[in-house]
């Protein structure tokens, strides 16, 4: 039988990014002065106040998603000690100082989980100083009996749209009944189509069957 490997990288830049984006266009749509509060969380979901809702959320939906994939995952936790899952994993500062020369001196420090790395090269050219964000990276790894690659693409897809709509209709909850109520129909087709993409196997006309 020919098992594939699947590696599935879900950035989390790209979760908050569209989480954020959704939440503005929602938020737009709120012209209710008697809704100005409301529209005012819903268009801060990185707010302190807010914040563990979304950590929570995104939590809850790649533990659905590996609950989907169970039978093809070859990693995994024997215990689980219930933090949320970290969307943020540190911050990159970048420094510049003109050496007079028509060089300049880039320092770029580094601060993950509390533990601080520098680094400095001569550029031609400074940039501007800075804070960068260094999101985290979601890895999940499938191995699958005669998977058919022209569906990586596919499942890759729906499951970063399950994230997004699954936090959207927790996040709304609270706030906006109606509206999270279409994200979670959105989310659950979403999850539908991440199992009916599991199921895609190659043509047995396109492989030779092995029954060792």
């Amino acid at each position: 039988m020919d098992r594939k490997l699947i590696t599935l990288n879900f950035s989390m830049e790209q979760v908050c990014n569209d989480v954020l984006a959704r939440c503005y266009v929602v938020s737009q749509g709120m012209v209710d002065e008697a809704q100005k509060d409301i529209r005012a969380n819903i268009e801060s979901p990185d707010s302190d106040e807010t914040r563990s809702i979304i950590n929570r959320a995104v939590t809850e939906a790649i533990a659905n998603i590996k609950l989907a994939a169970q039978r093809y995952q070859t990693t995994g936790r024997v215990e689980d000690n219930n933090n949320l899952e970290r969307l943020v994993k540190g911050i990159r500062k970048y420094a510049y100082t003109d050496n007079e020369d028509g060089t300049w001196t880039e320092v770029v420090t580094t601060i993950i989980d509390g533990e601080e790395n520098e680094t400095t090269a001569t550029v031609n050219k400074a940039g501007k100083d800075r804070e960068e964000t260094i999101y985290e990276t979601v890895t999940l790894k499938l191995e699958i009996p005669n998977w058919n690659v022209a569906v990586t693409d596919a499942l890759k897809s729906h499951c970063h749209r399950y994230i997004v709509d699954y936090v959207m209709s927790q996040f709304l909850m609270d706030q906006f009944a109606d509206k999270a109520g279409n994200y979670g129909e959105s989310a659950t087709a979403d999850y539908n189509n991440i199992k009916s993409d599991l199921l895609s196997r190659d043509n047995y006309t396109l492989r030779r069957p092995s029954f060792t």
